[in-house]
Parts: structure tokens; C-alpha cells; sequence
């Protein structure tokens, strides 16, 4: 998927949607 890629680059871009996003990766995988 491309949100594998898209997630590493968004997290180093804004540390503050790692939260957010950490929970959505983790459900996703």
C-alpha cells in the first residue's frame, strides 16, 4: 500500500500525528 510509504514520511514531517496515526497504522496492519 502506499500509505507504507506515505506513513514514515508524515511521522519525520510532523512528530505530532505520530500519535494519531501510529493507532491508525497499527490497525491497518
Amino acid at each position: 500500500m502506499t500509505t507504507a510509504r506515505v506513513a514514515p514520511v508524515i511521522i519525520t514531517t510532523q512528530p505530532i500525528v505520530i500519535d494519531p496515526f501510529r493507532q491508525f497504522t497499527d490497525d491497518w496492519r
